[in-house]
């Protein structure tokens, strides 16, 4: 099933042991980047990161991710197309919007 992710955990380390890991939530942009953490090369994006990789936090500066997970995403399943445009809730009311060629049960005008 396809996978839309919203938001990732990042946990980041120390950059020099004296100060300790910060944890934060990075949203994401449709096209996979962050308003507020950069991918350092050879990382591209965002959602690309992995464990091992450097980002650079606009506060924290440059640090390492040592964890790395899904903070906020949806599931959708085959043939279903998320809304992007109303952001993690748009797409969850668009997944339980009824089809446009769904007959008219109310009895009433379409629409």
């Amino acid at each position: 099933m396809p996978r839309l992710i919203y938001s990732l955990e990042l946990q980041l380390a120390a950059p020099d042991g004296t100060q300790p890991n910060a944890e934060l939530i990075a949203p994401l942009t449709p096209d996979g980047q962050s308003p507020h953490v950069r991918a350092e090369l050879p990382t591209q994006r965002v959602i690309d990161l992995r464990v091992g990789d450097w980002c650079r936090h606009v506060t924290l500066g440059t640090r390492q991710v040592i964890g790395i997970r899904a903070y906020r995403d949806a599931w959708f399943g085959e043939g279903e197309q998320p809304d992007l445009r109303g952001g993690y809730y748009g797409a969850r009311a668009a997944a339980r919007r009824p089809a446009a060629s769904a007959p008219n049960t109310r009895g009433g005008p379409i629409g």
